[in-house]
């Protein structure tokens, strides 16, 4: 690094790769002192520069036939994601977005990649480039996940049934010709199944204009994920349940399912079960109770 009073100038020094011709036995090489490296196998260039900057730093990319060297310097992030922490429940789903933000029309982005930056497994899960299309790597190639956003100035996965080494922080990486490597991170929370008070209540209500008896039928649990409640009788229901759910600050979602059930005359026994659904659960969780 040189420097004057005003500016300081960073060298980057020729990177020798496979297939580019240089001396028998020639390492690739650079030596930059703090430097940060991402690899990938896409495309085919290199570039030699130096950098000058007052005050500031920026990101450089030197991509080289079979491997694409990123230097990432810190530097001002341009890449909005659409949150910077998200939960999900083991078992459930998650999409991870972000976009390029640049003043730039047209931006030349050459590849966007997805890294895995903590947890159980590190490195790159996916890229997306015009030429070599849509890529899952390691263990996300061997699961269900997809781009549900794939162009070169806005990416999104959705990673489908979420376990518990899905938890730590993503990375998405635009990297933009000449502009380099621009980068966001999205952190995702694993949140593992649980299931309380589930409950069937059966209230009976007075209508001035009904001779019958009529009953409010609710029923009604909270977990993470959200429960998932239906409704087995001995006759049919007379009308659409209703399903309300309530997040609470800690993640958990109530939800509550009731419907009117009115007694047109024949005054039989209405025998009515709550059927509640839930990952926690080793098998679905009956409630019973009988309309008399």
């Amino acid at each position: 690094m040189a420097s004057d009073s005003s500016y300081s100038s960073l060298l980057v020094t020729t990177i020798w790769s496979r297939g580019i011709r240089r001396g028998e036995g020639s390492p690739a090489h650079t030596r930059v002192a703090g430097t940060r490296w991402h690899t990938d196998s896409s495309y085919s260039s290199l570039l030699v520069t130096t950098v000058w900057s007052r005050e500031e730093s920026y990101t450089l990319t030197v991509p080289c036939l079979n491997y694409n060297y990123i230097y990432v310097l810190p530097g001002s992030n341009q890449v909005v994601c659409s949150a910077d922490h998200q939960t999900a429940p083991v078992g459930g789903n998650v999409t991870l977005l972000c976009q390029l933000a640049l003043e730039r029309a047209s931006p030349d982005v050459l590849q966007v990649t997805w890294r895995k930056q903590s947890g159980n497994f590190t490195g790159t899960i996916a890229t997306y480039s015009g030429s070599h299309g849509q890529r899952f790597l390691g263990p996300y190639s061997q699961r269900k996940t997809r781009f549900t956003k794939a162009t070169l100035d806005t990416s999104a996965i959705t990673i489908y049934s979420v376990t518990l080494g899905d938890q730590g922080c993503f990375q998405c990486i635009f990297n933009v010709y000449p502009l380099g490597a621009n980068t966001g991170t999205v952190c995702v929370e694993v949140m593992e199944p649980i299931i309380s008070d589930p409950k069937l209540e059966i209230l009976p209500v007075v209508y001035p204009d009904t001779s019958g008896k009529v009953h409010v039928i609710s029923c009604s649990a909270t977990g993470i994920p959200a429960p998932y409640i239906t409704w087995n009788l001995t006759e049919n229901l007379q009308e659409r349940p209703q399903v309300y759910r309530i997040l609470h600050p800690n993640q958990t979602v109530t939800v509550i399912s009731n419907f009117t059930h009115a007694d047109i005359g024949r005054g039989q026994r209405v025998n009515v079960s709550c059927v509640v659904y839930h990952p926690a659960l080793d098998q679905d969780l009956i409630i019973s109770k009988s309309i008399e």
